[in-house]
């Protein structure tokens, strides 16, 4: 995990965009298991966007996360054309506006589909639009893609400040899931989806039922056979070497019956706390992605925050707090003019470099097995520097 302080990073959310609102908007969906995970990630940020002053989030849209259907059609063609995210959980895709996951949604993470429902809220396609910039092709929160005349593939192409975005979405993401359980995550679920919540529930109940009505009782007839039998062979046996290999392999067939019974038994408690038909969202918990961008946000936040303590005398975890709130705020309303501010204390030319920092300048030695990004550490170097001075 990165070192960064998430405790002064935290945004306490105010009662806004309701549970009871979403629920109601959702009542009449019929959507697939990644789908609901996705609306829960959703909520998450309108809740997060709104609770910092950021406004013009629309509703959520089930169909701006692609269905297996979809996922089918599109996938490999238009999610995947250079096969650079061919092991993404999942991705947004800015020409699409849309959301799909490589395996289709079919073990949907909680952090991954917050991460790109971030980038697709944060949209400008998604957002009201102040002002028309010809040269833009889309921009999605701070990152922007120009062109000369909007081909996506013309040579004049230039992404600004994409890797910073990355970094500022993936520190919102962990701000909003880890501190999730299962039994949060479950409650949270039931309360949002609650007639799909019933559904999967009943289902799970039903077939767990049918199970032990027809299939346990068989299982029981054959395992007291197998025992008779087993008991009137062993009975046979006088190698006692012999003897023992017998009992043992015989004692883990008869526990196979049990072994399925305490699976069905878990099954259906595992689905009482959360009742979501697939995977489990939780399971990639705590993995960060981006994580040098994560830790460079982390220093631009506390020299952000020293830097008001140093013009204001204000304690440094309140205005680290609103520096973190004022930066959410203007990456959903993707207000780039806001990083200005950042120039203002890390020098001319600071945003510059971030602007174009990218992977394609990472030099890697294969026989060391390490890269060099002399282009990331001049700019940690510089942040780093400049933080120190603020604190001494």
């Amino acid at each position: 995990m990165p070192e960064f302080n998430m405790e002064t990073t935290r945004t306490p959310e105010r009662t806004l965009f309701s549970i009871e609102t979403f629920a109601s908007q959702l009542e009449n969906s019929n959507l697939e298991s990644h789908q609901e995970i996705a609306a829960i990630g959703y909520f998450l940020l309108r809740q997060r966007a709104e609770s910092v002053g950021a406004s013009g989030i629309k509703d959520f849209n089930p169909s701006s996360v692609a269905t297996w259907d979809e996922y089918q059609e599109h996938f490999w063609s238009d999610f995947r054309r250079d096969g650079s995210l061919a092991n993404a959980a999942a991705v947004y895709n800015s020409e699409l506006n849309l959301i799909a996951s490589e395996d289709g949604g079919r073990d949907a993470s909680l952090s991954k589909f917050t991460h790109e429902m971030a980038h697709y809220v944060s949209s400008t396609k998604n957002l009201p639009e102040k002002s028309t910039n010809t040269t833009r092709y889309n921009k999605t929160g701070f990152d922007s893609i120009y062109t000369k005349d909007g081909s996506r593939d013309e040579e004049s192409y230039r992404d600004a400040f994409k890797l910073f975005n990355e970094g500022v979405t993936e520190m919102i993401t962990h701000d909003l899931c880890d501190s999730f359980t299962t039994e949060s995550l479950g409650d949270l679920y039931k309360k949002i989806l609650p007639g799909q919540a019933k559904r999967h529930l009943e289902e799970v109940k039903t077939a767990h039922e049918e199970w032990l009505k027809k299939i346990a009782p068989a299982e029981k007839e054959q395992q007291e056979k197998e025992l008779a039998e087993f008991t009137e062979f062993i009975a046979t046996v006088t190698d006692e070497k012999n003897k023992e290999m017998y009992i043992k392999a015989h004692q883990g067939r008869m526990g196979q019956w049990q072994r399925m019974r305490d699976r069905a038994e878990q099954q259906l408690a595992a689905m009482d706390i959360l009742p979501l038909e697939k995977g489990d969202p939780l399971e990639d918990k705590g993995e960060v992605a981006y994580s040098e961008m994560v830790e460079l946000v982390g220093k631009i936040l506390d020299g952000m925050a020293h830097s008001a303590v140093n013009s204001a005398s204000i304690p440094f975890e309140e205005a680290r707090m609103q520096a973190w709130n004022d930066l959410q705020k203007a990456y959903f309303q993707g207000d780039v003019m806001y990083l200005r501010k950042l120039e203002a204390v890390y020098g001319e030319g600071f945003l510059r470099k971030l602007a174009t920092l990218n992977y394609s300048t990472v030099t890697f030695d294969e026989a060391a097995q390490n890269g060099d990004w002399k282009e990331y550490d001049e700019i940690k170097g510089v942040i780093e520097s400049v933080n120190a001075k603020l604190v001494a």
